[in-house]
C-alpha cells in the first residue's frame, strides 16, 4: 500500500505505507484496507492531489488477477488542501 502524488497527470510513488507483508483473506472474505491505512497514521506535509493505492501482488511483484481477469487493486483518491506547520 502507498501514497502517490499527481505529478503532472501521472501519479509518482510518495511514500510506502505497507510492503511486502502478507494477510490471509478467507473466500468471500474481506480486508479492511482503512484499518491497515490509519494503524500507520499515515501524514503529508505538502499540498496536492494524491491517491493510496494497494494491490495483491505475487513474490516477483505482479498484480495478480480475479476471477474475471480484473487486476486486484484498489485506489481512492483524496485531496490536501491545508497542512499544519
Amino acid at each position: 500500500m502507498k501514497v502517490q502524488k499527481e505529478v503532472s497527470g501521472n501519479w509518482a510513488d510518495e511514500r510506502v505505507v505497507i510492503d511486502k507483508v502478507s494477510y490471509t483473506i478467507p473466500a468471500e472474505g474481506s480486508l479492511s484496507l482503512s484499518d491497515i491505512w490509519n494503524s500507520n497514521q499515515v501524514s503529508l506535509t505538502q499540498v496536492g492531489k494524491y491517491r493510496v493505492y494497494a494491490a495483491v501482488v505475487n513474490s516477483k511483484g505482479n498484480v495478480l488477477l480475479d476471477n474475471n481477469d480484473k487486476p486486484l487493486e484498489y485506489y481512492s483518491v483524496f485531496n490536501v488542501v491545508y497542512v499544519r506547520l
